[in-house]
């Protein structure tokens, strides 16, 4: 499959056939906007001529907005114009940070390349028994295990870094639309009982939230960076369907998944919201507490207080079934699928005699010239040119398939939580 596709690509008369599916999708593209256009102006007049005849319109419900996606704007410190700047000077905040952040996860992705190598020639040392290259082998290994130890102690530092800065910008933005125009004594009471424990939210939600971000944006980056390289590296040595078969197997397994794994994201919401009633009921009763004394209503705020807490329980219980469901099909689908997946083709790729490696092997294996000794040292060197190759395709494969599987659970993510 991988020659047919290289082969296609290599032909004089693909250039004008992707040409031409360019040029009619773009022409269908032209049609599809215009058929909308006018759609919306024929819609437009209907509703004009039903209002000046004195007929109801149905008003269609306003899509609810996206949450993640308005709070990711306002902390993304890119593309800011010059008035949002003077607005708010802080809007640029995490520049410096995301920008070395990518940097360190190309300097990872080199390391991680590099250390693919040093395996190889590890086990090639090791079978042929040099020792002059496995001394080289070993120094390499030293200096490059500081250097990772650099590589880790800056990223982590810079995450924290973003993280605080982050949730320094949004807690300041959240104060800024929170108390404008807002009386003293009515600080609950204005969000229409939506929200009930919104002094605390807005205490312990930025933080949770801007360090789970910044964590992301950190495996986003290297992800997109590892994910690129490493699928290249699986192209010039496989071919292009062998190395895209990690994403495609995630992105099926994730629209798989849907069908059996509950919804997550609501079942999350939802206990996060009882749980917060139940400490207001609690904060209630020890702000009213005289009160309550005084007029003797004890038994009701207990009932009160009884209630949100069975409620609480009883929900915690579906949500730990709904867990263990989730769990279940999470790692039937993307750990013991995706290493069975990784196991067929790997092993499946050395399996015909055609390949060039083994083929090798076989040849060396089947000479039976010369004396025991030699026998034995050529056997040795083939097996170690066939199970260094193994080992570099399995090392280039598992860390194309991770990231390939972070980029696809980014998607999931958004997805989730726009639905």
């Amino acid at each position: 499959m991988g020659l047919q596709l290289s082969t296609l690509v290599r032909s004089k008369g693909v250039l004008p056939i992707l040409i031409a599916v360019s040029i009619y999708g773009w022409v269908r593209r032209k049609e599809a906007a215009k058929k909308k256009r006018a759609y919306k102006k024929k819609k437009e007049a209907q509703e004009l001529a039903d209002t000046k005849a004195g007929k109801k319109i149905k008003k269609k419900k306003k899509r609810r907005k996206d949450g993640m996606s308005y709070l990711f704007k306002k902390l993304w410190p890119f593309g800011k114009s010059s008035k949002q700047l003077r607005v708010d000077p802080s809007a640029s905040a995490g520049r410096i940070e995301l920008v070395a952040i990518m940097a360190m996860s190309v300097l990872r992705t080199w390391h991680v390349n590099r250390m693919v190598y040093v395996k190889r020639d590890l086990m090639l040392s090791t079978y042929r028994r040099n020792l002059d290259m496995f001394k080289r082998v070993m120094y390499e290994t030293v200096l490059m295990s500081a250097v990772a130890s650099g590589i880790y102690a800056t990223h982590k530092y810079l995450k924290e870094r973003l993280s605080l800065i982050w949730r320094e910008k949004l807690t300041k933005q959240l104060h800024q639309k929170y108390f404008t125009s807002m009386n003293y004594y009515r600080l609950s009471h204005l969000n229409r009982n939506e929200i009930s424990d919104v002094e605390e939210r807005m205490v312990k939600d930025p933080r949770r939230f801007c360090k789970s971000l910044a964590e992301e944006m950190e495996k986003a980056s290297a992800a997109m960076t590892s994910g690129i390289w490493f699928t290249y590296k699986l192209t010039t040595i496989s071919s292009f369907p062998f190395a895209v078969a990690p994403l495609i197997y995630f992105y099926c397994s994730w629209n798989m998944a849907l069908s059996f794994a509950p919804d997550w994201s609501k079942k999350w919401r939802k206990m996060l919201d009882l749980r917060s009633k139940y400490f207001g009921t609690q904060s209630r009763l020890q702000t009213h507490a005289e009160a309550v004394c005084a007029y003797q209503g004890n038994d009701v705020e207990r009932s009160i207080i009884d209630e949100s807490w069975y409620k609480f329980t009883d929900f915690c219980k579906e949500y730990v079934r709904d867990a263990t469901v989730f769990e279940f099909v999470s790692a039937a689908f993307f750990t013991y699928g995706s290493h069975s997946m990784a196991l067929g083709l790997i092993v499946g790729k050395f399996l015909p005699n055609s390949n060039p490696v083994k083929a090798s092997y076989l040849k060396s294996m089947s000479d039976q010239s010369g004396t025991i000794v030699e026998i034995e040292r050529r056997g040795a060197q083939a097996s170690a040119l066939l199970f260094s190759e193994i080992r570099f395709t399995t090392e280039y494969f598992i860390r194309a398939m991770s990231s390939q599987g972070v980029i696809v659970r980014k998607n999931c993510i958004c997805i989730v939580v726009q639905c």
